[in-house]
């Protein structure tokens, strides 16, 4: 039938690669606060748009559990997706833990 394409190839996000003393600060912090241990995921795959931060600020992303059951269990960019309140106040207690260990690193 005669039918050509053509494509182009195109990398538009660069990987999201944490250091590991900053991924290590920001566990310290969640056991500070009271979080429970939680396995090592390993790479987690995705697009993340937060990697270009880190492209220019060396850092770590983190993630806040939302629950996996119920209207909490939808991820981001969901339709169905539902902050759960309830994790609230674990955040506040992770980022107060965060800030009081980089105050004290200096």
């Amino acid at each position: 039938l005669g039918a050509r394409a053509e494509m182009t190839a195109a990398q538009s996000f660069a990987p999201l690669v944490n250091r590991p003393e900053h991924a290590a600060r920001c566990l310290a912090a969640a056991a500070d606060a009271g979080a429970p241990a939680h396995p090592d995921y390993g790479r987690i795959g995705g697009a993340e748009d937060f990697a270009e931060m880190l492209a220019h600020r060396p850092g770590a992303m983190a993630f806040l559990g939302n629950g996996t059951e119920g209207p909490h269990g939808a991820s981001l960019h969901n339709p169905g997706y539902d902050f759960n309140d309830a994790a609230i106040p674990a955040g506040v207690a992770w980022w107060t833990a965060l800030a009081r260990r980089a105050c004290a690193a200096g």
